[in-house]
């Protein structure tokens, strides 16, 4: 048997000559906005809002993203896989103790505080783990049985700031489908714990997700696709009329987070994120390096011609599987359409 391919071993989007970050991801602005936290190769840096050099906030091998701060400015929950599957944690800025809140065989992904910065929400799928859309839920800040916020499917969910409403979402489709249009699109939805009732603020026949809150918590920012791209659009309630306001082409936005005073929205767009100071301003790029001492590591390949192990022929004779550093490879027993089946650490 003779095989040859390339093997890409490590890669991250690090300029060795700057050392600029690329692709960060899942913005949250501070309480007061000068501040955005953000994840980064699998870790969370902060960074003053108009750029700079970022600060490292974690160091784990695990995954973390999706920060959210909480209302006070002292804490900043997130979700990480470091037990093997998303869960909620909470580092305190004071202490820098990072707790674990969730333990759940299924993802748990944040989205936000309760007003009163004493419980965390996220969605989940729990109670309904085979369903495509997950449910709301909130767990409190010093640990405890996370509780369903609503008996219903929602999620990307945000509570206004006077604990009145709940935005969130409801749909089957996947974000990442720009342009989708049909049953299973994503509207948005708002209960009122007043009134104990529902109401769908959006019918558009694509997507609307992402709604975060403004300061007065009767306006909602929300990404849509209605002009053919992903835009920030304004929603205010209780007329529901709708205001779009950034203007990108091609290229959309993603992961929108507000700062509680409502001075700011931070995104992310291409490789980098942005920012839209409010209530009009312009949207700009946000340079962010890092420190001149953070290790880089740079793209490296290898080709193989030798060495594979453990082969196996199919049941048809027609491919063949064997492992090369650990990683198992099939392909055709004419030596084409090598697949990598595996990738782990």
């Amino acid at each position: 048997m003779r095989f040859s391919f390339i093997l890409l071993i490590f890669a991250f989007c690090v300029s060795a000559s700057n050392a600029q970050v690329i692709f960060p991801r899942t913005p949250a602005p501070s309480p007061d906005g000068t501040q955005i936290v953000f994840s980064f190769q699998g870790d969370l840096w902060q960074v003053p809002s108009n750029g700079g050099e970022a600060i490292r906030l974690t160091a784990h091998p695990a995954y973390d993203y999706l920060p959210t701060w909480s209302p006070d400015g002292k804490r900043l929950a997130f979700s990480s896989d470091r037990y093997g599957n998303e869960d909620v944690f909470v580092l305190d800025f004071e202490t820098r103790k990072v707790t674990q809140l969730t333990y759940f065989t299924n993802y748990d992904r944040v989205t936000g505080w309760t007003p009163d910065g004493q419980s965390v929400l996220f969605y989940s799928r729990r109670n309904f783990y085979y369903h495509r859309i997950p449910v709301t839920y909130t767990v409190p800040l010093h640990g405890g049985t996370p509780r369903e916020l609503l008996p219903t499917y929602a999620y990307r969910g945000r509570l206004s700031p006077d604990g009145r409403y709940f935005v969130f979402v409801k749909g089957a489709d996947l974000w990442f489908r720009q342009h989708y249009r049909g049953a299973s699109n994503m509207d948005l939805w708002l209960y009122d714990f007043k009134t104990h009732t529902y109401t769908q603020l959006t019918t558009f026949e694509g997507n609307d997700l992402d709604p975060v809150w403004a300061p007065d918590s009767r306006t909602i920012y929300f990404v849509s696709d209605r002009d053919g791209t992903y835009n920030l659009f304004r929603l205010t309630l209780p007329n529901k009329q709708i205001q779009q306001i950034t203007f990108f082409k091609k290229e959309g936005i993603r992961a929108p987070g507000i700062a509680a005073n409502g001075s700011l929205i931070a995104f992310e767009k291409g490789f980098e994120l942005w920012a839209l100071p409010l209530p009009q301003g312009k949207p700009y790029k946000i340079s962010i390096t890092l420190p001149v001492d953070f290790i880089q590591n740079p793209v490296d390949y290898h080709t193989f011609t030798r060495d594979a192990s453990e082969m196996r022929v199919s049941p048809d004779g027609k491919s063949i599987a064997f492992v090369v550093r650990g990683e198992i490879f099939v392909m055709k027993s004419n030596g084409k359409f090598l697949k990598q089946i595996t990738s782990s650490p």
